[in-house]
């Protein structure tokens, strides 16, 4: 099944983990992004009033996943700032965006996944 959000994840994902290609303290850097960079649009100004649902659903879901990693490590506290402060933070390094990005990625299989299984066992309910 397709998933416009995990698509949008992914690539985010590949644009950061380019050599060079994130950076810290502002959205976009010459060719690197930050967390949030590199999954909105080029032509929003990064404006929120521009994104496109999938971007804010994919940027909402990063945020909502900050708080633990699939090793349960804990990376840093959502209501501290979010996603650009995790991301600007001193001692976040790549690795901890790129881990990010993947539990993020997981997160969204399993609940497509688990939602998907939800959906066909109720095609299989028959009411008389």
């Amino acid at each position: 099944m397709h998933d416009d959000v995990i698509e949008l994840l992914i690539t985010g994902r590949d644009r950061i983990a380019r050599p060079n290609g994130w950076c810290k303290g502002g959205y976009r850097k010459g060719g690197a992004v930050c967390a949030l960079g590199a999954i909105y649009s080029p032509g929003s100004d990064l404006d929120e009033f521009q994104r496109t649902a999938t971007e804010m659903a994919a940027a909402c879901l990063l945020a909502d996943t900050l708080g633990w990693v699939s090793s349960g490590r804990r990376l840093a506290s959502p209501a501290l700032g979010g996603v650009p402060s995790f991301n600007d933070h001193r001692s976040t390094r790549k690795a901890d965006v790129l881990a990010l990005y993947d539990a993020a990625i997981a997160r969204r299989r399993e609940e497509t996944a688990r939602d998907a299984g939800v959906a066909q066992r109720s095609d299989l309910v028959t009411t008389e």
